[in-house]
């Protein structure tokens, strides 16, 4: 479990310095939330992050479900692949697997691709 935590904990800032770089494109109160979930893990605050991943969902979304921010598919991938990491950590399977389907969705990276699908086949055996 060590070794996972470990290799959360550098995706995560993977993710974070991916979030600066790119912040000029990306609507600010997604990467808010992003970073405050980020916090949140730090502190080995799992709930609370996934909470702020939640509301970085709910902020792309209108009533309607249709697309109301800036946020691109690439930002979105990673809000999903961090909920799928998430609720991995707090043993939600089930709403894991659901979470690395939607990053497999939007991702735009052979990388995130890989990942997702290598987390899929982990949860779904």
């Amino acid at each position: 479990m060590k070794r996972f935590s470990n290799i959360f904990v550098s995706l995560l800032v993977a993710l974070c310095l991916n979030t600066a770089i790119a912040s000029e494109t990306k609507n600010e109160d997604v990467n808010s939330l992003i970073n405050k979930s980020i916090i949140a893990i730090q502190d080995k605050d799992y709930e609370k992050a996934l909470s702020f991943i939640n509301q970085a969902k709910t902020v792309n979304y209108n009533n309607n479900n249709s697309r109301v921010s800036k946020t691109d598919d690439s930002t979105i991938a990673e809000i999903y692949q961090m909920e799928g990491q998430l609720l991995e950590i707090l043993g939600k399977k089930d709403e894991a697997i659901s979470a690395w389907y939607n990053c497999l969705n939007y991702a735009k990276t052979d990388a995130l691709k890989r990942e997702a699908e290598v987390h899929l086949k982990h949860l779904r055996d």
